[in-house]
């Protein structure tokens, strides 16, 4: 658990275990990157070391560039679902995918690797953010490999409340 997030989807991956917390609310300040704690609201991965032995090694995907594996959405008054996602619009968060390598002393032993929502500003627009239901899907990706064998992290949409102030 981890304050003020919500878990959203956990997902075993061989030895390790995968977790996705977010905050379901947030303002359009932390979008805008205007928040004093930019990492306030944000999307969490959270990796255990289920069962793996003490030194168990894995290679971690980070879904970045956002561009890569994510896509947002705004909800309209008709209920339908618009996508907002351009390329990579932020010259400053570009290149390819990188995996890291991250080893656990010990059993139980947990990695974070956290996404702040004022990121989505590097793939959506900031002049199309408002205040709204927004559906936040990241695409089926292989976020563990643990001795060359990937597991394919499938996790469900993550609606957001963006409200003008909190």
């Amino acid at each position: 658990m981890i304050e003020g997030l919500k878990k959203h989807h956990t997902q075993t991956c061989g030895p390790v275990e995968v977790s996705t917390y977010f905050s379901p609310q947030s303002s359009l300040a932390n979008f805008r990157d205007t928040n004093a704690d930019p990492f306030q609201y944000r999307i969490v991965f959270e990796i255990i070391n289920a069962s793996g032995p003490a030194g168990q090694r894995v290679q971690f995907q980070p879904p970045t560039p956002l561009a890569f594996f994510f896509h947002i959405s705004l909800q309209s008054s008709d209920g339908k679902f618009h996508d907002l996602t351009e390329g990579q619009i932020d010259p400053h968060h570009t290149g390819k995918p990188t995996p890291r390598d991250v080893a656990f002393a010990a059993k139980d032993d947990v990695f974070y690797s956290q996404i702040s929502y004022a990121a989505f500003a590097t793939i959506a627009p900031l002049d199309a953010m408002r205040e709204g239901l927004y559906r936040l899907s990241l695409a089926p990706f292989p976020i563990v490999s643990i001795d060359g064998k990937e597991c394919l992290y499938n996790t469900p949409p993550m609606d957001i409340k963006v409200i003008d102030g909190l």
